[in-house]
């Protein structure tokens, strides 16, 4: 599962690269912190680790900043920039939202899954 997930990644990265190319993005080393953060959160709403609130909130702010940043460095006015840069709004939004469920468990796990839709559908158009 971790293999197809690292693949499924590295393949939007990848497929992503002429959009974030233009903007000077560097997308994998992004989606990789993304991806650790996902799995340890994934584990604390499991409850197979610990809930930890603040390692929650510093991973969840860590998404919303690099997502905002990621969203203003997209150059370009092509559809497929606007439409990338967008799905990163989108993803700063849901991670913000998030971050203000952090300290309700049942609720963060609601908006989680939420951001984790965000993921889905950029991937299901960039790779």
């Amino acid at each position: 599962m971790r293999l197809i997930l690292s693949r499924t990644i590295l393949g939007a990265a990848v497929l992503a690269a002429p959009v974030a190319a233009a903007a000077g993005i560097s997308l994998s080393p992004i989606m990789e912190s993304w991806n650790h953060s996902k799995r340890d959160i994934n584990a604390m709403l499991g409850r197979r680790t610990p809930y930890d609130e603040a390692e929650i909130r510093q991973d969840l702010q860590r998404y919303a900043d690099s997502a905002s940043r990621l969203a203003r460095d997209v150059k370009g006015n092509s559809a497929e920039a606007r439409d990338f840069s967008a799905r990163f709004d989108a993803f700063a939004r849901d991670s913000r939202a998030t971050l203000g469920a952090a300290g309700q468990p049942a609720a963060m796990r609601e908006n989680f899954n939420r951001m984790l839709g965000d993921c889905q559908s950029c991937h299901a158009i960039y790779n």
